[in-house]
């Protein structure tokens, strides 16, 4: 149950806060340590061996799209020959890190509001917020926004084949055509 005002910190559940597991939470010292198990005395470490790693620190399957982040910025810095040396390994873990504290120092903004006056009185008046929901919050706060929260998105996967030419709209083509509209 939701008590007002505690919606804004995100989920419920901590199982569904996917923003929980970042590699924010997690020591520099262990990805040293996971890299240094993963190459086993090799200076550096091949590109495709970063999962690995990941399993490692995480201690499970890491969360996809952290993943993803992960793996992408480590394949550009990598070397032409796609492997890693340690220490770039590192440095690019670190700026990962200061990455997401960044965008968490961000999101994590609970209060929108100076006092319940102002609340009271923009809710009043109609008042829209300075920045979009999917800026304040990192989820949508009601199951009714899952669908369009992110605009990138293709609404419901559904392909659309609208009708572009139907008997009626011919016919007034060809008479604008012949001149009598």
């Amino acid at each position: 149950m939701a008590h007002f005002g505690l919606t804004a910190l995100g989920p419920q559940s901590p199982f569904l806060f996917k923003h929980r597991f970042s590699v924010a939470i997690f020591e520099l010292e262990e990805f040293a340590v996971a890299f240094d198990s993963a190459a086993k005395g090799a200076p550096a470490l091949p590109v495709d061996r970063v999962p690995a790693i990941l399993r490692v620190v995480y201690r499970g399957e890491p969360p996809s799209e952290e993943g993803e982040r992960v793996h992408a910025a480590i394949a550009a810095a990598a070397s032409p020959g796609g492997s890693i040396p340690r220490d770039a390994f590192l440095r690019c873990m670190q700026d990962l890190q200061k990455d997401q504290t960044v965008a968490d120092a961000a999101r994590s903004r609970a209060a929108h509001h100076s006092s319940f006056e102002v609340l009271a009185e923009q809710r009043h008046r109609n008042v829209r917020p300075a920045e979009a929901q999917t800026t304040l919050f990192a989820e949508p706060l009601t199951q009714s926004a899952v669908v369009g929260w992110r605009a990138d998105e293709p609404p419901l996967g559904d392909v659309r084949y609208p009708k572009v030419h139907c008997a009626e709209t011919k016919y007034a083509a060809a008479l604008q055509a012949s001149g009598v509209f």
